[in-house]
């Protein structure tokens, strides 16, 4: 029997298992991911996160918004790069010769 407990992370795949004996109905195991270490706590988080299940909303745009980050700095870098070039150009041009 798989059940989804309220506090935890996977909403749509509950960790909570509970096994039966067929005949009597006995709890024979029972797995709580409240109890789990910490690296099954790590790995339970990884689909709400990359599915945007873990903090609704508001989760989903910070994570759309962080995902625009890396094309920012690129843009950013770029235009920074021209502007050092263009200041390097005009610092090492020839000076204009006067007139005799």
């Amino acid at each position: 029997i798989v059940k989804r407990a309220p506090q935890e992370v996977n909403r749509t795949r509950p960790r909570r298992t509970l096994w039966l004996d067929q005949y009597s109905g006995k709890i024979v195991h029972e797995r709580d991911p409240m109890n789990d270490s910490a690296g099954a706590v790590f790995l339970q988080w990884l689909y709400p996160l990359h599915s945007g299940e873990a903090f609704g909303l508001t989760g989903r745009i910070i994570i759309a918004m962080a995902g625009l980050v890396p094309l920012l700095l690129y843009v950013t870098g770029v235009i920074r790069w021209l502007q050092k070039r263009k200041a390097e150009r005009k610092r090492h041009a020839r000076p204009a010769r006067q007139a005799v």
